[in-house]
């Protein structure tokens, strides 16, 4: 099975050793009191590898680590992932993730 969503990068500026926070949303509203799982990065080179890991073309990863590099948050849109890829990555959260239809 496969889901749909965007990925979301953002950055702590206030000197937090975690530095780099990678959220995938699904493209489903989130249930009351629900949340998605956050992985956290030090260093752009590690976000540029999990960004690597999870299928992401070149040219969107280059794209975000240019963004991120000037200090900007960057989503990365339509990113489709396998539940297998969701539970591996450990971005599975309590937000219900929507089957993609092929």
């Amino acid at each position: 099975m496969e889901y749909e969503g965007t990925i979301a990068i953002h950055q702590s500026l206030g000197g937090t050793a975690e530095r780099f926070g990678v959220v995938f949303a699904p493209y489903e509203p989130k249930v009351d009191g629900a949340s998605f799982a956050v992985r956290r990065f030090n260093e752009l080179r590690q976000v540029g590898a999990f960004l690597k890991s999870l299928g992401v073309c070149k040219d969107m990863i280059s794209h975000a680590l240019r963004q991120l590099f000037a200090g900007r948050s960057v989503e990365i849109p339509r990113v489709v992932l396998s539940e297998k890829a969701v539970q591996r990555h450990g971005l599975e959260g309590t937000a219900p993730l929507k089957r993609r239809v092929n």
